[in-house]
């Protein structure tokens, strides 16, 4: 009801009120449009042949078969009007299958919703374009979840969202059905308006946790996670949670009878030590990987004594060394015959985004989680000169990166025909802002097309580390 909670409690007030409404809001100076949209409410009773209060999401959609323009015209203003004062909750299908035009005689009222997302996206940096996608989007969502702006809460948009990208990924004829990503950014306009908070990440440890048999093992695991929870990032989170499982998966598979936490022995452990290195010399687990998982461990054994969690063991069955050291990082430079395979290839046969990303990652050594942080705002004129703004970088330091005219230009170019233009993020996955993995992923992939084994975002940087060294 995005024109607030209407108050009348009769047909006859309900349609009294719409006349005036149409007579203070409408705008329509024309004397036999009005006529006509003011008979509406009576045409529409009189073709679906039941009280107001009676009617169908059926009854409506029938009326617009085999109509014309101009009476479709009429008996939307009317029905839109009962949706945004609320006196008829619209259903998701109602509203996919009624040429409602939300905006059309309501248009004067509307008004101040549309300058709201107009300010809305200028205040977040957002490329000046049209909101009459958002408008309509929201309209839908409060007619829907038929409450007024104010009392709308996250839950509701959550079910709304779901529901309403369903339907939209299954109209595209793409097999690829993807989302819409107006919604999402209608999403950071209401966080923004401070609507409803941000969605918080839900990690439902339980259930990640539920193919562990031995229910002492669980309760002690969720114990370390709801800890973890209150300590660290969720990237960390994940990382502890996966060692965690990795570990006891197999614990269970090889041993068992065992069922407790002081069943977890040294000489457990040292086997675990030993399945890793089977792993490793496999290819398949990197030794700073297997080192994560081992540290994992230990701390959560560490916290179930200090804890003194049920079961725990009097000492911890993971030490130090009990895996190899990680050897010290060596940068590794990218050769020139590499260098020049590779822009050959942007030259030649690169994407749109492979080109983005190698030519912006080559003129300026930026590391990947900066450049998937990137903001069309943070590409800047400084004294006349086009630079990149990195924020809280490594360190969380600030710096300013010039940007030759090649990268300048690229830059430009994805932003007009590669951008999804869902937030002021340069690169968006349906909405969603990308992380370092994205852009590694894509450099990877690059690599193997042309035979260069382990290419990956940091050796860009590393090269131009080398490149501007003084001889």
């Amino acid at each position: 009801m995005i024109l607030g909670r209407g108050q009348a409690r009769s047909e006859k007030a309900i349609v009294a009120e719409y006349h005036r409404f149409l007579e203070a809001t409408g705008g329509i100076e024309n004397p036999e449009i009005l006529k006509r949209l003011k008979e509406a409410p009576g045409v529409l009773r009189h073709r679906i042949g039941k009280p107001l209060d009676q009617w169908r999401d059926d009854d409506l959609i029938g009326l617009y078969q085999d109509r014309t323009k101009t009476v479709r015209y009429g008996y939307s203003a009317f029905v839109a009007f009962l949706l945004f004062r609320g006196y008829r909750r619209a259903t998701l299908r109602l509203v996919e299958r009624l040429p409602l035009g939300f905006a059309r005689h309501h248009r004067r009222a509307l008004e101040p919703y549309r300058q709201k997302l107009r300010q809305t996206q200028q205040e977040l940096g957002y490329t000046p374009q049209p909101v009459g996608s958002e408008l309509n989007l929201l309209i839908a969502l409060l007619a829907v979840v038929h409450k007024p702006l104010a009392e709308l809460t996250r839950p509701d948009f959550e079910a709304f969202r779901d529901s309403y990208q369903r339907w939209y990924r299954a109209k595209q004829q793409s097999q690829a059905g993807y989302p819409n990503p107006r919604l999402s950014r209608l999403e950071f306009y209401l966080v923004h308006w401070e609507v409803f908070p941000p969605a918080k990440v839900v990690f439902r440890h339980d259930e990640h946790f539920a193919r562990l048999c031995h229910a002492p093992i669980r309760a002690a695991i969720l114990a370390f996670m709801d800890w973890c929870d209150a300590k660290y990032a969720p990237s960390t989170i994940h990382s502890r949670r996966a060692a965690l499982l990795h570990f006891f998966l197999w614990f269970q598979e090889n041993h068992p009878p065992r069922r407790c936490l002081k069943d977890v022995t040294r000489p457990v452990a040292l086997a675990y030590a030993k399945h890793l290195k089977a792993l490793r010399e496999e290819g398949r687990y990197s030794l700073i990987y297997c080192n994560d998982l081992y540290r994992s461990l230990r701390l959560f054994f560490e916290f179930a004594i200090r804890q003194r969690l049920r079961t725990s063991p009097h000492r911890n069955p993971f030490a130090l060394g009990d895996l190899p050291r990680e050897p010290d990082p060596v940068p590794r430079y990218l050769p020139d015959h590499e260098v020049r395979a590779v822009l050959a290839y942007c030259v030649q046969g690169a994407s749109l985004i492979e080109r983005t990303l190698v030519t912006t990652l080559f003129q300026t050594g930026i590391r990947a989680a900066e450049l998937a942080g990137l903001k069309a705002s943070d590409i800047v004129e400084v004294q006349g000169k086009w630079k990149l703004h990195i924020h809280e970088g490594k360190g969380l330091k600030d710096r300013l990166i010039p940007l030759t005219s090649q990268c300048l230009t690229t830059l430009q170019v994805w932003q007009d025909t590669g951008w999804e233009r869902a937030n002021d993020h340069l690169f968006t996955h349906y909405g969603r802002p990308w992380s370092s993995p994205a852009v590694s992923t894509i450099i990877r992939k690059l690599g193997r097309k042309l035979g260069l084994v382990g290419l990956t975002p940091h050796r860009f940087r590393h090269y131009v580390e080398f490149r501007t060294m003084p001889s």
